[in-house]
Order: structure tokens, then C-alpha cells, then sequence
């Protein structure tokens, strides 16, 4: 069997994979205990862009959603919904975001749903929409949970990452938060007072 390093160098050598090497590969999405695999895995089906590699490999990231680890759920969602913007998984995030017993996973959830929304469907769209201004305006979430929402705004109205607020361990949400940014999004996805 051959170990990552090997992998990413066929295919890096042969921009494909061989059938036995993709065998290996899915091995290791099931069974490694690190976020290597998938952090690999995903740079790949980037690069690739959704060619048969992704066809294949995403079911098997796809069932790391429900791990019993929160940190394999973590990274899952945020490379499936957030890096490879699969808007199938939109309506599993929102779910996550809003139902996980860990609150990493919540807040990687909800800050990967900015990255599918404006491919999804109307019902889904206004869901997620008013689920993310509802995080905003509502005492009930964290700063931590609201920081990793408002990326998700952020994303969705398509402002450039380099002029996103820096993520911080303890953020000051009120000065990180642009309020006429925050009601061209509630304008955007019509959203009516959700709080």
C-alpha cells in the first residue's frame, strides 16, 4: 500500500491516479487518524476542478460528516462545503451549523455556508440566509459562532477575503462587523426581522 506522500507524488507525476493507487487513497480517508488525508484529498479534487476524482472521493470525505471525532466532522464539512463548494452538502452544514453537540464543528459549519448558498435552491437559500442574519443579531450565539457566520456573509456578498476582518481567538464582534454590509445581505436574500 502506498502512503500519502507517495500518492500526492503520482499525482503530481501523472495528474491522475491509478486505480490501485485510488484504492490506497480511499483506505487512508477511511482509516488515518490525521487531517493529512483529507486536507490532501481536497487540495487534489481543487485542482482537479470535478473530474472523475471527485466523483469518487467525495462520498468517502462525505461520510467523515457524521465521525464520531468532531475534529474529522471539523475538517469534513469545511473542505467539502467550504473549499470544494459542493452545494449538495449545503443543506447537511446548515444541520451541522445548527445541531452538532461540538461547538467547533457548529462554527466550521456555519462559516463554510457562505460558499454554497448562491448555488442552492430558493427554500434552502432563505434558510440559510435568515439562519446566518438570525446568528448576527441574536444574543443567544457566541462571538466565536457569530465571527465564523459573518465569514459566511462575507462570502456571500462576494467582498474579496483580503478585506475580511482577521479571525481571532476572542474577536470583538462589534467593531468587526460591517452593519450596512450586514443589511445589503438582509436586502439580498430578503430577509424580514429573523430575530
Amino acid at each position: 500500500m502506498k502512503n500519502l506522500n507517495d500518492i500526492w507524488q503520482e499525482y503530481i507525476n501523472h495528474n491522475t491516479l491509478s486505480t490501485q493507487t485510488l484504492n490506497d487513497l480511499i483506505w487512508h480517508i477511511e482509516n488515518d487518524d490525521t487531517s493529512e488525508t483529507v486536507v490532501m484529498v481536497t487540495d487534489i479534487l481543487i485542482k482537479e476542478c470535478g473530474g472523475i476524482l471527485t466523483k469518487k472521493l467525495v462520498p468517502y470525505i462525505a461520510k467523515q460528516l457524521d465521525h464520531e471525532d468532531e475534529y474529522v466532522r471539523e475538517l469534513a464539512v469545511s473542505s467539502i462545503v467550504r473549499r470544494l463548494k459542493l452545494a449538495e452538502y449545503a443543506e447537511k452544514a446548515l444541520n451541522m451549523a445548527k445541531n452538532d453537540s461540538d461547538d467547533g464543528v457548529r462554527d466550521r459549519a456555519a462559516g463554510s455556508l457562505g460558499a454554497v448558498i448562491n448555488k442552492i435552491d430558493f427554500n434552502l437559500r432563505k434558510q440559510i440566509a435568515i439562519y446566518l442574519y438570525d446568528v448576527m443579531v441574536s444574543a443567544i450565539y457566541d462571538d466565536l459562532h457569530k465571527q465564523s457566520a459573518y465569514d459566511s456573509i462575507l462570502e456571500a456578498m462576494e467582498v474579496p477575503i483580503n478585506l475580511w476582518p482577521a479571525a481571532k481567538l476572542h474577536p470583538d464582534i462589534l467593531n468587526m462587523i460591517d452593519n450596512n454590509l450586514l443589511e445589503k445581505f438582509k436586502t439580498k436574500y430578503n430577509i424580514n426581522d429573523a430575530a
